[in-house]
């Protein structure tokens, strides 16, 4: 005799086949003294509905939209309200896309699926490497043109807000169940597709940079990537050659590996700066003036020495040597309200270099603390000038910025919004502007400047994802206007660099770096594919 469990194993691997091949999903309304009523799937406004009798004989009235349920190895699993004639590959993209661990190749992508159906993603067995697949994109698919890849495009205007549930419910008079061995070939579930039933209302945009309709995420494709670090990348830092651009170099911090790693531009690693006890974040600027040699900085947030650690580069050659002097940071604070994470480096006007640091807890009033480097017998120390910057309490604030040009400082208050704040020092503490305050699905994280002439460029910031991090293209002045979205199959990403500088043959115009948390590695991107790859087209540096 079979025991429960394994009855509801078998009724549910039954429920999935039979949705497959067409037996969909059935509503069924609380009974009444009056018996069953029919259900109602609400259409839009201006469409006519069609009547039809379902497997169990209701009269069913049904709009011109259907309804799928998409789980496995996506994203964002749960219940789409889709227009009919989709593919198996468009269902996976409105669920946010593949996950790294998506077993694609045994799914038929160019299926079609109809009301009702249950598109279930399989995922890789433990030691099997995903391999990419041809997949059109949306915007090309009816032209006949193709792309290998092992994630796909977000399709956000195709959500619905329909609620999903795993056990039995009430919603607005509605029963939600779960598959049972009462129900061996349907799935009873409320379509809330009602008024009122689509979950809460999303918050009114609160800045100007809040887009009246989100752009649809476009997918980019990475040129290269680094080979990976012994424990958990972080946040990417570029420091340019100065004669040769194709020998620059990008740093990167293992925050569990205790290193800060150095990467060539193909991606290939040139040196470990190592016994750097978890390095958050890191940042580079150019010429400061160390006992009378010029030389460029490096520095990495040092969370477990409540340090920053600084490291010299050769501006010819790219060799470094460790110079941290007295770089203690948050005096008198305690616990995780002195370790530091976030960095930005800020170049005054007449060469003075100052950091801009971050914690891991703080108050709402002077999370941030601003350092002047000072250069002390061969070291550079730190010397602390102000605090400032507000936060929502809610997260933390890592990710920072600053536009040396221009004089401002960006940090990422991750559940809340993007601040603006005057980078100098002695300037007022006053909140300039508050962007991305619009509802981001993952933290707000990596933020990076892309300049070009005349204050002209653009404002990147990262909304991490799993399997599939998005980056917010902003515009670099006035009112912050959201241009783009962009997506490379990045999985988690933290921290992010943008320049647009010559970075060499692969980069003439510059490039994107994002960290990617399941491989451990970087993504490196050709900003000439991020400008021209969907719409609008971006400026690149010539």
């Amino acid at each position: 005799m079979r025991s429960k469990q394994s009855v509801l194993r078998f009724a549910y691997m039954a429920t999935i086949v039979l949705t497959l091949t067409g037996a969909g999903f059935v509503g069924s309304k609380r009974l009444t003294e009056q018996g069953a009523s029919s259900i109602m799937v609400q259409p839009e406004v201006g469409q006519n509905p069609a009547r039809f009798a379902n497997a169990m004989g209701d009269t069913v009235e049904e709009a011109t939209k259907i309804t799928i349920y998409v789980t496995g190895a996506v994203s964002k699993p749960g219940l789409y309200e889709i227009q009919p004639g989709i593919r198996i590959v468009d269902a996976i993209e409105l669920a946010g896309g593949a996950t790294p661990r998506a077993d694609l190749e045994n799914l038929n992508l160019a299926q079609r699926i109809g009301d009702g159906h249950h598109v279930a993603v399989p995922q890789l067995p433990e030691g099997k490497q995903a391999r990419a697949i041809v997949v059109p994109d949306p915007e090309t698919r009816s032209k006949g043109e193709s792309k290998a890849t092992g994630m796909m495009e977000a399709r956000p205007e195709f959500e619905s807000g329909i609620q999903t549930t795993r056990q039995k419910r009430s919603v607005n008079g509605w029963e939600v169940h779960p598959p049972s061995v009462n129900r061996p070939w349907w799935i009873a579930v409320a379509l809330l597709s009602v008024a009122g039933c689509g979950g809460p209302k999303p918050a009114e945009p609160q800045s100007s940079a809040a887009p009246k309709e989100d752009p649809k995420p476009i997918v980019v494709l990475s040129t290269t990537a680094t080979e990976p670090v012994k424990g958990d990348a972080d946040d990417p830092a570029i420091w340019v050659h100065p004669t040769d651009p194709g020998q620059s170099l990008i740093f990167g911090t293992d925050k569990e590996g205790n290193g800060l790693y150095v990467f060539k531009m193909d991606g290939t690693l040139d040196r470990v700066l190592e016994g750097v006890e978890r390095p958050n974040n890191v940042d580079i600027e150019k010429g400061f003036d160390l006992g009378g040699a010029t030389v460029d900085l490096a520095v990495a947030t040092e969370r477990l020495k409540t340090r920053l650690r600084i490291f010299a580069i050769d501006a010819q050659t790219g060799a470094t040597r460790d110079v941290t002097g007295k770089t203690d940071v948050f005096s008198g604070e305690v616990g995780e309200a002195k370790a530091p994470m976030g960095i930005g480096l800020f170049k005054r006007a007449d060469g003075q270099i100052f950091a801009i640091v971050g914690r891991k807890e703080g108050p709402k009033s002077g999370y941030l603390a601003t350092y002047r480097l000072e250069a002390r017998d061969g070291l550079v120390d730190a010397v602390e000038v102000k605090r400032f910057g507000t936060f929502s309490g809610v997260g933390e604030i890592e990710a920072i910025v600053v536009d040396d040009e221009l004089g401002f400082v960006y940090c990422a208050d991750e559940a809340f919004g993007i601040r603006k704040y005057h980078a100098d020092p002695d300037a007022s503490d006053e909140e300039l502007a508050t962007l991305a305050t619009y509802t981001f699905e993952g933290d707000r994280e990596g933020l990076a400047v892309y300049s070009l002439p005349g204050g002209e460029g653009y404002l990147v910031a990262t909304e991490q994802l799993e399997g599939d991090s998005r980056y917010h293209v902003f515009e670099r002045g006035g009112e912050h206007r959201l241009l783009k979205i962009i997506q490379g199959g990045a999985d988690s990403t933290d921290g992010i660099e943008v320049l647009s500088a010559n970075l060499g043959p692969q980069f003439p115009a510059g490039a994107l770096i994002a960290m990617n948390s399941a491989r451990k590695n970087f993504l490196i991107f050709d900003w000439r594919n991020v400008a021209e790859t969907g719409e609008p087209k971006l400026a690149a540096a010539k």
